[in-house]
């Protein structure tokens, strides 16, 4: 007797099986996030106060999340504007499990970086998230990652 081995549905078990994964770890980051800032169980036994948006653990205030974190968007750097010699400039393919591995990342002029992308450069304890091509992905910076 042969057994066939067929890889078409080896793939398709597997893919399927990859998507059941995700739905479940989706579904727990959910309830998660529903414990802790909706229903707000670590803080079960403390004192809540009332709020444009219902009760919420005393000390805790409501403010647009701007006036917390200052988003800026990449400077969008183009291949032609790489250099051998500058300053190091970190983009998506430098940031991988939450590190940001600088040993191979491009460089742009010094005039460049210290001049139109000066307010562009990183300081300790920044984080970085990827918004476009590969989403989600993140680092703190460290201050090893600064020249």
């Amino acid at each position: 007797m042969r057994i066939r081995y067929n890889a078409y549905n080896n793939k398709n078990h597997l893919f399927y099986k990859n998507r059941q994964i995700n739905d479940n770890l989706e579904q727990q980051a959910q309830a998660l996030f529903k414990a802790w800032f909706v229903d707000f169980e670590p803080f079960r036994g403390g004192k809540f106060v009332d709020s444009e948006l219902g009760m919420i653990p005393e000390g805790w205030n409501i403010q647009p999340i701007s006036s917390i974190f200052n988003f800026q968007e990449g400077p969008g750097i183009r291949n032609w504007q790489y250099v051998n010699n500058g300053t190091k400039f970190i983009n998506i393919r430098c940031i991988n499990n939450d590190i940001i591995n600088i040993q191979n990342a491009n460089m742009i002029s010094d005039e460049e970086a210290q001049g139109k992308y000066a307010h562009f450069m990183l300081k300790e304890n920044d984080i970085v998230i990827s918004c476009s091509g590969t989403l989600g992905r993140k680092a703190l910076v460290l201050k090893e990652y600064l020249p």
